[in-house]
């Protein structure tokens, strides 16, 4: 489950936000950063409390507000899709919400990267990650509609994952996602991707979930981080030639370093996937790793060190192979980023 939630924990805005390559900067300075520590959780009670849905008990702790009767608070934080659904509600929400960021972060301005309604969200999550659709009120499991018979498969398998399904058929299509991300340094978007520390804030990202009447239901605050200048790096690798790199990283199979599995494992053992081979009517499952070539972006990636620095993040995701063809695309297609030197080309992690 936690790998599940790390793996979550990533999103594709990069498609969204890619750089012109006649917009990028020349240099940009190399910064040492300084993770914050979570907000505490009397900041929490006094900022958000008046916000919070009423008649209800609100959860407070460090960096986080919820009401638990409702949802369960970690919902929201991790999973980020590029999709910012203009409306009233989007508009009157995302007031709130960065009037609140910047009581809690006044020497921020958060980047809006996803608003939409809370059930798409959890739709992508469930698509990405269990490869199921709902349309019209029809489950599919990798595109084949979701029969008594399947349904038995799924569920020998381990993979009906039916609370998450029922959670989505109840939920109240008026609730609405927001998540918020830093802003820019130097004019380029901060990389999705954070090594771990002892001040491990998953990707410093925020979210705020509102009900119908634009109260809040769950707040997660990312944290904030503060920067100190270093030397200055010229940014010398185009992204052709990053691209290129980022192939042969990724057929050497050095860059993330996971290679893909075979289904056997990943439905806990031979009987049962037989039983969902039989009922699908295929041979053989398994999932490969691959390149997203549409992925990469300049960005100020975090190294090793602690160090904002130019680098070119790529992603790589699972391609699902049935009997050697695929079938599904860019499964588990968030969390596995790699960065590349934006001055030398080199793989900072």
């Amino acid at each position: 489950m936690m790998k599940r939630i790390i793996l979550c924990a990533l999103c594709l805005i990069m498609i969204a936000s890619a750089c012109p390559a006649e917009e990028l900067p020349a240099k940009a300075t190399c910064y040492k950063i300084k993770l914050n520590r979570n907000v505490p959780e009397e900041t929490m009670r006094e900022v958000f409390a008046e916000y919070m849905v009423p008649g209800y008990e609100v959860e407070y702790d460090e960096y986080r507000a919820s009401c638990p009767a409702l949802l369960d608070g970690g919902i929201g934080w991790f999973s980020t899709y590029p999709v910012i659904e203009e409306s009233v509600q989007v508009s009157a929400c995302r007031e709130i919400a960065e009037k609140l960021l910047h009581v809690v972060y006044p020497d921020q301005v958060p980047e809006l990267i996803s608003a939409m309604p809370l059930r798409d969200n959890l739709l992508h999550d469930l698509y990405d990650f269990d490869t199921y659709e709902w349309t019209d009120g029809q489950w599919y499991f990798l595109g084949q509609a979701v029969t008594h018979e399947l349904e038995g498969a799924l569920k020998v398998a381990r993979l009906a994952a039916g609370d998450s399904r029922k959670q989505i058929e109840e939920m109240d299509s008026s609730w609405t996602l927001l998540q918020y991300h830093p802003g820019s340094v130097e004019g380029l978007p901060v990389g999705m991707d954070w090594p771990d520390s002892e001040y491990n804030m998953p990707y410093c990202m925020s979210s705020f979930i509102f009900d119908g009447e634009k109260h809040l239901i769950s707040v997660c605050l990312g944290g904030s981080f503060t920067m100190t200048p270093g030397k200055e790096k010229e940014i010398r690798i185009t992204k052709e030639e990053a691209l290129q790199l980022a192939r042969e990283h990724s057929a050497k199979g050095n860059a993330t370093g996971d290679r893909g599995f075979e289904w056997t494992e990943h439905v806990g053992g031979a009987d049962a996937y037989n039983l969902l081979l039989q009922t699908l009517g295929y041979s053989s499952l398994r999932n490969k790793m691959v390149l997203e070539e549409d992925s990469g972006r300049l960005v100020m990636a975090v190294n090793q060190k602690g160090q904002l620095e130019p680098a070119w993040e790529f992603a790589e995701s699972y391609s699902v192979l049935a009997d050697g063809k695929v079938i599904k695309e860019h499964q588990f297609a968030t969390g596995y980023y790699f960065y590349l030197s934006a001055e030398d080309g080199k793989l900072i992690r």
